[in-house]
């Protein structure tokens, strides 16, 4: 998928949005694929998926799109030090502006 497409499952609906991370799957390959956060729907709930990120400050734009998050899984990862880590994953401050930028009602710390 490439951001912004959806795909669906029966009833689920899988979006798939931008995120700040830069890719890397071979020796020569870096930043040549797609790194994406992911919003899962149901007609009953929405979940945020970060995946593994920096904190682009454009998290926002979910909620603005998708209405209120039901629930995030926010990535904690290695996160000093900063001026080599911070494209990459958030540290507790940021993970904190996420759960509140998207608007969810309640957020899990996780690292992927």
């Amino acid at each position: 998928m490439v951001w912004w497409q959806i795909h669906r499952v029966g009833d689920w609906q899988l979006s798939a949005e931008l995120v700040q991370r830069w890719s890397l799957r071979g020796l020569f390959d870096i930043n040549k694929t797609l790194w994406a956060c992911w919003v899962v729907e149901s007609t009953e709930q929405k979940m945020f998926f970060p995946v593994d990120t920096g904190y682009p400050r454009n998290f926002k734009v979910i909620s603005e799109h998708f209405g209120s998050i039901d629930i995030s899984s926010i990535p904690i990862g290695v996160y000093a030090p900063r001026w080599l880590i911070q494209d990459m994953h958030v540290n507790l401050e940021e993970a904190v502006q996420i759960h509140q930028d998207v608007q969810s009602r309640f957020s899990v710390g996780m690292h992927w």
